[in-house]
């Protein structure tokens, strides 16, 4: 399971080149570690900002998750596997919906409200 990241935006807007080294290259790093130890499977945590990204640390995130999904072609024989999960809503982290949720049921909503009409 690899987690580790620079995984804040103001953090990699304040430390641009730390964020590449942590999220770009220390991605790398961890898959040449894998196959080369011969780690059957690796899963690498992302973040919806990884889609369509618009600030350094979704761009980051984005291409971590290019080099893992890459990595199952790089590795070629060596029978490493990697995938990803875009995680964009975890329980108890900083701006989860949940709480929000939680409150439209306890008030008796029925349906949660939309914030865009395009929503479906």
């Amino acid at each position: 399971m690899h987690a580790a990241a620079t995984k804040s935006v103001p953090t990699a807007k304040y430390n641009p080149f730390e964020c590449v080294k942590t999220n770009v290259i220390g991605a790398m790093n961890l898959i040449d570690a894998c196959i080369d130890k011969k780690v059957k499977r690796v899963v690498a945590l992302s973040t919806d900002k990884a889609s369509s990204p618009v600030n350094l640390y979704g761009a980051t995130k984005l291409t971590s998750d290019k080099l893992f999904v890459a990595g199952n072609s790089y590795a070629g024989e060596h029978g490493t596997r990697f995938g990803v999960v875009r995680y964009g809503n975890v329980m108890g982290s900083r701006g989860s919906a949940i709480p929000f949720s939680l409150s439209l049921l306890d008030a008796g909503a029925t349906a949660s409200p939309i914030t865009d009409a395009r929503m479906t």
